[in-house]
């Protein structure tokens, strides 16, 4: 028959192997792998966790008394196991990394600390599988220096803009577009950029960006660079908000001075002319149009002088067509000079030229300008080592008594400058119904 002492015994047995149970439970189902080692850094237990994460097969633990290095081969580990066994402090974020392994390379951090049972001093390793975690930060890390990268070696200027137009950010590539350091540009407004002309515009697209109404906006503009001068670009503005809310603007700047100034070339080239550098006939007929629609609504007077060089083919003839473009380029600049800004001389082609007087109250104030024509052609111009005095014959139509468009106006003019030459040239005539 057993004695109560006994069945007390079994039964405090009873309750310390569940208890011992209960907890080999809880430490199965931690979160975290635990690694138990003795005072000679023998692995001594491990939970599921730990075995999973290192991949050790059941039983393993009690066919081998493993070293802490050679279930784990880290040097590092084992250094500071061994540091906080003879020391007792508390060793934490210690890495480790874990290579070999079917998916890939995996990094656990080890908390160490010593702790005593049944009078024997122990270790415990607790370690946190943050391979995701660490490869999310690398991988941030690489985006972050990737941006940085394309920001700063970009082709085109960024610009990052408070919702106030303050620079908060900006590349090399924008100073180099404006000629200022990218300290100078960071103290500065965008606002403080952009040349009167185009900041209207500028400030109403912004403010649609700001109430929401539009998320982008393109336009081609001018900006004012550090030495005062404009440069032309393309730009384009989004908006975003940051990690508090803020507004923000993302400013793309491309540079297009270069293709502005080719296009410009292209349209100077397409509307002048090429020895004379004067207005081509398209344009002259351009202006013409627009001198005539101003008189209309303004009730004035526009006169249309056809002007043709008197012996010109004499000259090519005699000194050469060298000798003839030098006069004909003369001539250009003579009658340029003789007019107002708001005239336009044309050269037709050949040795014709046609002058487009807008805004004048009456033929007088044509023929006033013919005769300081005349005079100021009728000027000495050395030509291969001979002085000549060129002169021409002027022929005038006037809107809107001679014609209501630029066709009719332009052959009236011819007209007339032949009635001119047949009294021998160096004069001007004014178009008359007679002269058909």
């Amino acid at each position: 028959m057993m004695t109560q002492d006994f069945v007390d015994e079994l039964e405090a047995r009873k309750a310390c192997d569940g208890h011992q149970h209960y907890l080999e439970q809880v430490i199965d189902g931690m979160p975290a792998g635990l690694v138990v080692v003795d005072a000679e850094l023998r692995v001594r237990s491990m939970n599921r966790m730990m075995a999973d994460l290192l991949g050790v097969p059941d039983g393993l633990l009690h066919e081998q008394r493993l070293t802490l290095e050679a279930l784990i081969p880290s040097s590092e580990l084992a250094s500071r196991a061994a540091e906080a066994l003879a020391s007792g402090a508390p060793h934490d974020n210690v890495l480790v990394t874990l290579d070999g392994r079917a998916d890939g390379v995996c990094y656990v951090d080890f908390n160490i600390r010593r702790a005593r049972k049944d009078g024997s001093t122990m270790l415990l390793l607790i370690g946190q599988d943050i391979t995701f975690r660490r490869k999310a930060r690398l991988h941030l890390q690489e985006s972050e220096e990737f941006f940085r990268l394309t920001f700063n070696q970009a082709a085109v200027g960024i610009v990052l803009l408070g919702g106030d137009g303050r620079v908060l950010r900006t590349n090399s590539k924008m100073s180099q577009i404006l000629g200022y350091s990218e300290i100078e540009l960071l103290s500065r407004f965008y606002q403080q950029f952009m040349s009167e002309e185009d900041l209207v515009d500028e400030q109403a697209l912004i403010g649609g960006l700001k109430a929401g109404e539009i998320t982008e906006y393109q336009r081609e503009k001018r900006l004012l660079r550090r030495d005062g001068a404009r440069v032309w670009v393309s730009v384009t503005v989004s908006s975003m908000r940051d990690a508090n809310g803020n507004q923000r603007f993302i400013c793309v700047v491309k540079d297009i001075q270069r293709q502005k100034q080719a296009e410009e070339a292209l349209l100077r080239m397409a509307n002048h002319d090429a020895l004379t550098g004067l207005p081509n006939r398209v344009l002259m007929q351009d202006r013409l149009s627009q001198a005539i629609m101003h008189a209309h609504r303004t009730r004035r007077q526009v006169a249309v002088m056809f002007i043709d060089l008197d012996r010109f083919k004499h000259v090519n003839d005699s000194l050469g067509h060298d000798a003839g473009d030098q006069l004909i380029v003369e001539i250009g600049r003579r009658l340029s000079n003789s007019l107002r800004e708001s005239d336009t001389v044309a050269r037709q082609g050949g040795d014709e030229f046609v002058v487009v007087l807008p805004d004048l109250p009456g033929e007088d104030d044509a023929a006033k300008v013919a005769r300081k024509l005349l005079d100021n052609l009728f000027q000495p111009l050395t030509l291969r080592g001979q002085e000549v005095f060129p002169s021409g014959s002027i022929g005038i139509a006037m809107y809107p008594r001679d014609g209501q468009d630029s066709t009719t106006l332009l052959k009236c003019a011819d007209s007339a400058m032949y009635g001119s030459k047949g009294q021998g040239g160096n004069h001007y005539s004014f178009y008359t119904a007679e002269m058909g």
